[in-house]
């Protein structure tokens, strides 16, 4: 089991500096450390508004990242590998993925649902139990073993995020949920995945932590050591029509989209540009929650020291000797 100040010092010693997936390399710095105290330098784009890690892994040393050290960060080093770890993911998976599913696709019992950056399958158990087909991958091959042993799922081990060109699925339904903000190249990325939906008709579900989102976590805790993109959900909408999505699903405050691949984008314009819409949602995320909050923290622990110096001073003179009676 990997300690997070080792994992820390195995980000630390690999970490290089990359552009933002516009091809810029200026813009302000947002946050200059990560939840777990490494310097991640998440930083908003001069060009676009796309806020990225500045600080980020090599790509042979990210898939290390994510086979052997990613998941120990969790549940205070235990990882997910437990039921009481994956009980809320299924919950979740029901009221987020399923009920989308059962929305958007006709005869759901005879569909094939994939997913990309599975884990140990927590998200496809609902699926399974209501006997649809379901196939998961992911890097992490501790994580797949446990998923087929303990919930007989049909899971599989990759060595790469990006899929192999033989593999063919026809999938109805692809899952990806809070994986594309750990990719260095979510474009190439995306663009890979199509090729595994059924043409046409497959669906496209993708969660992610965007800043609207930022609530949910708190401004520090919202930067991670494992996220290299940081979308608002805006410019995300955008960039997946400017990709050849069209959105069926919007939920912005979640970080929750379903699209459809057209790959029609001859009426999307290919300038993305929102740095005066995320400048302003993170300065006024900053300022509620770093600002304001911590504000309102002093005032309230100041308080409970003014109340203790006081019971302090009133236990060692005395009421009666204080009133001079």
């Amino acid at each position: 089991m990997k300690t997070k100040s080792e994992i820390n010092q195995f980000f630390l010693e690999h970490a290089i500096d990359v552009p933002c997936i516009c091809g810029n390399h200026t813009g302000w710095s947002v946050s200059k450390y990560g939840r777990y105290g490494n310097r991640i330098e998440a930083t908003l784009c001069y060009r676009c508004g796309h806020v990225w890690a500045k600080k980020q892994l090599k790509e042979s040393d990210l898939k290390e990242f994510y086979a052997f050290y990613y998941r120990e960060l969790y549940s205070n080093g235990k990882g997910l590998k437990n039921s009481e770890a994956f009980k809320p993911r299924i919950e979740a998976s029901k009221k987020n993925i399923l009920s989308l599913f059962n929305k958007y696709v006709n005869n759901g019992s005879n569909s094939l649902v994939v997913e990309w950056g599975c884990g140990a399958g927590w998200n496809l158990i609902p699926f399974q139990e209501s006997g649809i087909r379901v196939i998961g991958y992911d890097l992490d091959i501790e994580y797949t073993r446990f998923g087929k042993e303990e919930y007989n799922l049909n899971l599989h081990t990759i060595n790469d995020y990006i899929p192999d060109e033989g593999l063919k699925l026809e999938a109805d339904f692809l899952i990806l949920n809070h994986v594309l903000e750990h990719v260095t190249t979510p474009e190439v990325f995306l663009k890979s995945l199509v090729k595994l939906l059924k043409a046409e008709t497959g669906l496209f579900y993708i969660g992610l932590p965007v800043i609207e989102s930022l609530p949910i976590w708190g401004y520090r805790n919202f930067f991670h050591i494992a996220h290299l993109h940081y979308f608002s959900g805006r410019y995300f909408v955008q960039w997946m029509k400017y990709l050849g999505f069209e959105p069926l699903e919007i939920k912005h405050e979640q970080g929750i989209y379903l699209f459809k691949y057209k790959n029609d984008t001859k009426n999307i314009s290919a300038r993305l540009n929102f740095r005066l819409y995320n400048f302003v949602l993170i300065v006024y995320y900053y300022i509620k929650y770093i600002i304001i909050y911590s504000f309102l923290f002093r005032i309230y622990e100041n308080s409970k020291i003014l109340k203790y110096l006081w019971r302090t001073f009133k236990s060692f003179f005395g009421r009666k000797n204080y009133h001079g009676k």
